[in-house]
């Protein structure tokens, strides 16, 4: 982190409309920052974006690229409520969003990216696809991928899966769909992000909190329109059930008893349906087991002084060393290293003074 503390005194993002330390209180407000590296030493760009990008997505960029002047990285981003917006640029690069990265973020959001400029080419465990300048791309940031995009600008529209999943038809089959510029849906959405990103300087919370339900009921109305009608009633069934499954999971995860029978008796649901709902996801058992060890990293981000034995207990393993072995075979690394590698993180931002607020904004989406 030594190239961090170099810049200090540096321009990076800066908050328009409430106090440095009012992060955390971001009700009532529109939050409005640009982060660029631009005037930063050419030899640190690259080192400063990973570092600050990490927060949500790991990336690698060519070596040629890191050290030039060629290398830009420049974000213009927006919060409101829970929603969040960003016009963002920046040179090729490799993009990751690992199952840690899920765990540790926590966040639960779509995010609708409408490339401008560029293109990107990605994977998930559902599939591959390729994206071209004018189409759009939904992520749900519940589930990981990695991509590889051209020197690109996308606006990003981030938007809370608790408002806009009940709009939808099929809330779960969203991720990394892509609507094709040139269909009528495509461009009125496209048109639709581009006019609040043009807008949204000129705006105050008053004039825009009106607005939000009739954002999300855009992105819904566009989202739904390729579905088949008969088939997404189906669909939205399923989900309400599952929803339904998985908050019971949430709040029964310190439960060891915890199983699919346990499910079925307190939901009345059959075993067979409650397989099949689950069946993307490798079946309930390895959810409730994904569950609990999100909810372990979360704790150990977040309390630097809970015990292993108590974490391990709190999420519903057997045994600590159940736990550690489960916790490594997910992440790569034991349950100490994980808090380790946090706690040392914290300090070294602590230790520098760049203003890289949406870092923050991203973790408050979260709740954390």
């Amino acid at each position: 982190m030594e190239i961090i503390k170099k810049l200090k005194g540096r321009d990076g993002f800066r908050l328009n409309s409430c106090c440095r330390g009012e992060a955390g209180r971001m009700e009532n407000t529109i939050l409005r920052s640009r982060f660029d590296v631009q005037d930063i030493d050419e030899t640190m760009r690259y080192e400063v974006w990973a570092d600050s990008i990490s927060c949500i997505f790991d990336v690698d960029t060519e070596k040629e690229l890191r050290q030039s002047d060629a290398f830009v990285a420049a974000i213009e981003a927006f919060r409101f409520d829970d929603f969040m917006l960003a016009n963002t640029t920046t040179v090729e690069t490799d993009w990751w969003r690992t199952p840690f990265h899920v765990a540790r973020d926590g966040l639960d959001h779509y995010m609708i990216q409408l490339f401008l400029r560029g293109g990107m080419r990605w994977q998930s465990p559902r599939g591959s696809g390729e994206v071209n300048t004018g189409d759009l791309i939904v992520f749900d940031m519940a589930e990981e991928m990695q991509s590889h995009t051209s020197d690109f600008n996308h606006i990003s529209l981030i938007l809370p899966r608790s408002r806009l999943a009940p709009l939808l038809k099929n809330p779960d089959g969203q991720h990394m769909r892509c609507l094709r510029k040139g269909t009528p849906i495509a461009e009125l959405l496209s048109d639709y992000m581009i006019l609040l990103d043009r807008n949204l300087p000129a705006l105050n919370y008053n004039q825009l909190r009106p607005l939000l339900p009739s954002v999300l009921s855009m992105v819904a109305v566009c989202l739904n329109d390729a579905d088949d009608p008969d088939q997404s009633m189906t669909l939205l069934r399923h989900w309400r059930m599952k929803h339904q499954i998985k908050n019971m999971i949430a709040k029964s995860l310190s439960d060891q008893k915890l199983s699919p029978n346990m499910i079925c008796d307190e939901l009345d649901v059959s075993r067979s349906n409650l397989y099949r709902l689950f069946e993307e996801e490798g079946g309930v058992k390895n959810f409730i087991r994904q569950q609990r060890l999100k909810r372990s990293l979360n704790i150990l981000m977040r309390d630097s002084r809970a015990m292993v034995s108590q974490v391990a207990d709190e999420c519903g393993f057997s045994s600590p060393s159940d736990f550690c072995r489960v916790f490594r075979n997910q992440y790569g690394l034991s349950p100490r290293d994980a808090r380790r590698n946090n706690i040392s993180t914290r300090r070294n931002r602590q230790e520098d003074e760049l203003d890289r607020e949406y870092e923050g904004w991203l973790h408050g989406l979260a709740g954390n």
